[in-house]
């Protein structure tokens, strides 16, 4: 891997804040096998270790965020939905039960 290859996890960050998430996940498995080769040579340094750990736990949180929007979403659509079911048209009236 050349240094013009190299993933950052400002890269990382990036694209996952643009909801670019299949590229976020290509970079993801760049920076990991940086990472393991890092670790294998032995040249991986603490600053480094931090970095990732520090990305996959923002990484995490943004995650279980993007989950819980979409589950509320869900839920108002759940809701929308039997709503809808229970108007029932009556002589031009729309009726509630």
């Amino acid at each position: 891997m050349s240094p013009r290859d190299k993933v950052s996890a400002a890269q990382i960050r990036y694209a996952i804040t643009r909801r670019q998430y299949r590229q976020a996940r290509r970079l993801w498995e760049g920076y990991a096998a940086q990472l393991r080769a890092a670790i294998e040579d032995r040249t991986i340094t603490a600053a480094q270790m931090e970095e990732a750990g520090e990305l996959a736990r923002w990484g995490r949180l943004v995650a279980l965020c993007a989950r819980a929007h979409l589950q509320q979403r869900y839920r108002a659509i759940e809701v929308a939905s039997v709503y809808a079911r229970r108007t029932v048209r009556t002589g031009g009236v729309r009726a509630v039960f």
